[in-house]
């Protein structure tokens, strides 16, 4: 059995913040709820979803970039985290 390492996830998680960080602005459709939404709990993981293509990932996204210090994101479709 192949393991990912820490040093894999970590790297993957840097590269995929840095990709969300420079998508250009034009290509997200800005959500006029974002705004009324509570900050979240430090010490709890936030938990999105929702039914196909509803926008997860825009909100997702621009929550990143709001609070991008203290956010760790991980897209499991990586390839390097296929094992």
């Amino acid at each position: 059995m192949i393991m990912v390492t820490k040093q894999i996830i970590l790297q993957t998680s840097e590269k995929q913040k840095e990709e969300i960080l420079l998508r250009k602005k034009e290509k997200e459709v800005q959500r006029e709820f974002l705004k009324n939404i509570p900050k979240p709990v430090p010490e709890f993981a936030r938990i999105i979803t929702g039914i196909r293509r509803c926008g997860k990932s825009t909100f997702v996204y621009q929550d990143l970039k709001a609070r991008v210090k203290n956010a760790f994101y991980l897209n499991f479709d990586e390839p390097a985290l296929a094992e």
